[in-house]
């Protein structure tokens, strides 16, 4: 590798074994594709500081304060922090194409049918689907700049409803997601399912209207009081035992009581008086 300064004069040479591909990584750094790594060099210092296992990384994206780095292979998606430590990885089917990072630091990128979105943390997901494939520029609030195939100048526009819904709920932005719920349409089984594997169970309780399922969300997340309305809405005897479970677990005896009723268990209901003193 040259160094050269404006002049075009050569300042420096550093030697390495297995180089095939260079990019940048702000003043002094450079990032070196060795066969299946990338390495983070020190061209002042003339050594590695760090490197990650990739495969042939094709372009190499940093976040606009310079904290994340992607790195995009064929079928490949990994995100570092500035220490090249990865975060996560994503594999795709289908060629990955292009790339950029959204101002509110999730990655944005294309395949040949889908724009799609990646966070930090690993999740990822379909922002809108694509006719032919776009080569992303840019990005800016709701709009992607971006070129197509002829190397013709195109802007599309995006809905970031969904990822910056997930956002929010990684960092901790309440406030945020229960405006979100309330001003949006974000709605559906894979946001039920999402927030319950992230351990949501209370935010995906504002999604649903079907008694059913609110009552097993509700017994989830131990909000007896909407397990109780999702319970008598149901009136069949699964829902009334398993609300009995949950609320004898708690101590609200008097839900017990009426679940018993409501059973007609009498059996466990003079169990119930009998160790509650209540005869």
């Amino acid at each position: 590798i040259l160094i050269k300064n404006n002049k075009n004069e050569i300042t420096k040479k550093i030697q390495l074994a297995n180089c095939d591909e260079i990019f940048y990584a702000g003043t002094r750094l450079i990032l070196i594709r060795e066969n299946d790594h990338i390495s983070l060099y020190d061209a002042q210092q003339k050594r590695s500081l760090a490197s990650v296992r990739v495969g042939k990384a094709k372009y190499a994206i940093w976040s606009n304060d310079m904290n994340y780095l992607s790195l995009l292979s064929k079928h490949q998606l990994v995100i570092c922090n500035r220490k090249l430590e990865q975060l996560c990885i994503i594999q795709e089917n289908i060629s990955v194409k292009s790339g950029a990072w959204h101002d509110s630091g999730v990655f944005i990128y294309t395949t040949s049918n889908h724009i799609k979105y990646a966070l930090i943390n690993g999740d990822h997901g379909i922002i809108r689907t694509l006719d032919l494939p776009i080569y992303i520029t840019k990005i800016k609030d709701n709009s992607v700049f971006c070129l197509d195939r002829e190397v013709r100048p195109r802007l599309l526009n995006i809905d970031p409803t969904e990822f910056k819904f997930k956002l929010a709920l990684i960092n901790r932005k309440y406030e945020e997601v229960l405006h979100t719920i309330r001003t949006t349409k974000l709605v559906g089984q894979s946001i039920i399912a999402y927030l319950q594997k992230k351990g949501y169970p209370e935010v995906a309780l504002h999604f649903v209207k079907d008694e059913k399922t609110r009552f097993g969300l509700a017994l989830e997340c131990g909000n007896i009081d909407i397990a109780l309305e999702a319970a008598r809405a149901l009136d069949d005897k699964r829902s009334w035992e398993k609300l009995a479970d949950i609320a004898l677990l708690q101590g609200n005896h008097q839900i017990v009581e009426m679940a018993y009723e409501r059973m007609k268990n009498f059996d466990k209901l003079a169990f119930l008086y009998l160790i509650t003193g209540n005869l």
